[in-house]
């Protein structure tokens, strides 16, 4: 485990060092509908909603538009923000495509056109991009081609690329993450996306974060799990055994300090894969996600609803 977190820069909870959007992700609730989405986020106190491509698909497939979509979600108080996911800026194969469901799986083929399709059709500001390639397997030069020329697009529509790292694929840690951008030029619309689970399941390096340019981390995901395996391997406890954030073992208080000592974080919010969401009521988790992702923003020193 890694030693003692930077002092944090954010400390009273009544002064963000940045105005803050509070996010909910799609995978708290899974695929399903739109308007539960839409409820879970206004229950837990949220102030905007990631979108993945099946429930943008799902929506236009009850007939409604792009912007009955868009309208939906900001009527309610919840704008959308995040696109979630997008893999083929990069050879998007990996051996672990058979263990993937279907909306997992059109995440990891939607191309690079869609994804900018669906972002000018609902005004997104971010799209949440990781990789689906084995580790090892794509030349350092490819992926930092692929990840500018993408940077290079979304910019051309004001939408800001964030790139997560996962330690089951190919962009395993933030080390890897770190040398990506770098490669690319670190583009002004880059950022690297962290998340709990997938920061302390990898190679977890606190010294490496607080060495970096302040600007790449905007987006942070909060979650907990136990720090042993509960599951057969990472993928499925990542798909499926994943905690509320203070409902297990991670060090998700040192976690927050160190990001939020960055100065720059502006969108944070829960990303919870969990067999236990499965059997609650979308407005149910989103009361969860929204009193332990506060509470654990609070714990950390940083403000949130409530402070």
């Amino acid at each position: 485990m890694p030693g003692a977190s930077p002092t944090p820069q954010t400390v009273e909870t009544n002064q963000p060092k940045v105005p803050v959007s509070y996010e909910f992700w799609p995978a708290t609730i899974r695929s399903r509908p739109l308007q539960e989405h839409v409820a879970a986020a206004v229950a837990g106190g949220f102030t905007s909603l990631a979108i993945s491509p099946s429930t943008y698909y799902d929506a236009l497939d009850t007939g409604m538009s792009a912007q009955d979509v868009r309208n939906y979600a900001a009527d309610r108080g919840v704008p959308l923000r995040h696109l979630d996911s997008l893999t083929t800026w990069a050879p998007a194969s990996g051996s672990f495509d058979d263990e993937m469901d279907d909306d997992l799986r059109l995440r990891w083929r939607m191309s690079v056109d869609s994804a900018l399709e669906i972002c000018d059709a609902l005004g997104l500001q971010a799209i949440l991009a990781c990789a689906a390639y084995d580790q090892g397997t794509v030349p350092a030069s490819l992926l930092a081609d692929g990840f500018g020329e993408l940077c290079a697009r979304a910019s051309g529509q004001g939408v800001r690329i964030d790139l997560e790292p996962m330690p089951f694929f190919g962009c395993v840690d933030l080390a890897d993450a770190w040398s990506i951008v770098s490669d690319a030029g670190e583009p002004e619309n880059a950022g690297i996306l962290l998340d709990t689970w997938h920061f302390y399941k990898a190679k977890p390096d606190l010294e490496l974060l607080a060495s970096l340019p302040g600007r790449l981390f905007r987006t942070v995901q909060l979650d907990d799990a136990p720090l042993g395996l509960v599951g057969e391997n990472l993928l499925e406890d990542t798909l499926n055994h994943r905690n509320f954030p203070g409902h297990g073992e991670l060090p998700v208080t040192e976690f927050i300090r160190a990001v939020f000592a960055k100065g720059h974080v502006d969108c944070v919010g829960p990303e919870v894969f969990t067999n236990t969401a499965d059997q609650m009521t979308s407005v149910e988790v989103g009361h969860i996600a929204g009193r332990t992702t506060f509470a654990a923003l609070r714990a950390a020193g940083v403000y949130a609803p409530g402070s």
